[in-house]
């Protein structure tokens, strides 16, 4: 993995956000693609549908209250991606610093 701060501000970075569909349809970063990994029938069918060439970076955005979802969805992603990122904190940390949604 590499710095967060670097991959998002790379044009061309995706981002992945694995809240639940309430949570995303309430406040999201612009741009952010909605991941739904618990209502696919696996964690590679919810990822399936990204299509993510193997040159392009993603961060990975959760709630930020646990890191459990986000380690897994980085873990599966690291396989697809050239980089793959957490955002530290998640939503709660991007919300806390004033940051877009």
């Amino acid at each position: 993995m590499t710095t967060t701060s670097r991959v998002l501000n790379r044009q061309d970075a995706v981002i992945l956000d694995i809240r639940p569909p309430e949570a995303f349809a309430a406040g999201h970063i612009p741009g952010a693609i909605a991941v739904y990994p618990e209502t696919a029938p696996t964690w590679e069918a919810a990822f399936a549908d990204c299509a993510l060439p193997a040159d392009v970076p993603c961060v990975v955005v959760d709630a930020g209250y646990t890191k459990t979802r986000a380690v897994r969805a980085v873990r599966h992603l690291q396989s697809r991606a050239t980089t793959v990122a957490y955002l530290n904190g998640g939503m709660a940390a991007w919300d806390h610093a004033g940051m877009p949604v």
